[in-house]
């Protein structure tokens, strides 16, 4: 703001976790559909009483636990036991960007998951729609990259462009799009700044808006208040 006092602020889309709380994180809250919240429900009492019947889990045993509800908090997910297999496109956040690509008759839109099976679900939920997009999830090679940025970056490319946290948020700009959802929080609040910064960037001065997509009654709540902690101790460092 100092440097480049022409480059607008980011805007944050959505309200505050508790209404009268405007410290409490912003996001857009959904409900799960029933089938979901049934899923979501299952995982997380058969997670606790993994938990709960090992005492000594180690650190990465819980990580996984909790990385499998981030998952079904993010659509309904096909398994094998307890481990999944895929994601689906039946899920409250890909209905909410379907409706959200409709609202936006134009303008451009990056969509970003840590996930890539959820990313690949979505993709072909937009293909069933007829609705273009560029996809790049850490699978593409170098060329593959180069003309998904370029094809997003003209006039008259596709509309939407879909990537993983960790793939998409380096070396890349997208700042043609206006508006940023990111599907799920990881545990480093850097990560998803490094998505949003791949639109609000310098090169153009622009209004830009990061939509953060968040599952009512589920570990993204969570996922949130930490974010907000760690982002807030590392400013004021």
């Amino acid at each position: 703001t100092e440097v480049v006092k022409d480059l607008p602020e980011k805007q944050y889309g959505g309200t505050h976790l508790v209404p009268d709380d405007p410290e409490s994180p912003i996001g857009v809250w959904l409900d799960m559909n029933p089938k979901q919240a049934a899923q979501y429900k299952r995982m997380e009492k058969a997670a606790l009483l993994e938990i709960a019947g090992e005492p000594d889990m180690p650190v990465n045993g819980i990580l996984a636990e909790m990385t499998r509800l981030k998952q079904i908090a993010d659509s309904v997910v096909n398994l094998n036991g307890s481990e999944i297999v895929d994601a689906t496109g039946d899920s409250n956040k890909i209905d909410w960007i379907l409706e959200f690509l409709e609202e936006r008759e134009d303008g451009k839109i990056i969509v970003a998951s840590q996930f890539t099976k959820f990313i690949y679900a979505l993709s072909k939920v937009l293909n069933e729609k007829g609705i273009g997009h560029y996809l790049l999830t850490g699978k593409q090679n170098d060329r593959e990259r180069k003309e998904a940025q370029d094809g997003f970056q003209k006039d008259g490319g596709h509309r939407v462009f879909l990537l993983n946290t960790k793939a998409g948020g380096v070396s890349l700009t997208l700042d043609m799009a206006d508006d940023v959802v990111v599907c799920d929080k990881t545990y480093n609040p850097d990560d998803q700044e490094q998505v949003e910064d791949r639109a609000h960037r310098v090169s153009r001065m622009h209004n830009v808006t990061i939509w953060n997509l968040c599952s009512r009654g589920t570990i993204d709540e969570q996922m949130a208040i930490i974010n907000a902690e760690r982002e807030s101790s590392a400013k004021a460092v």
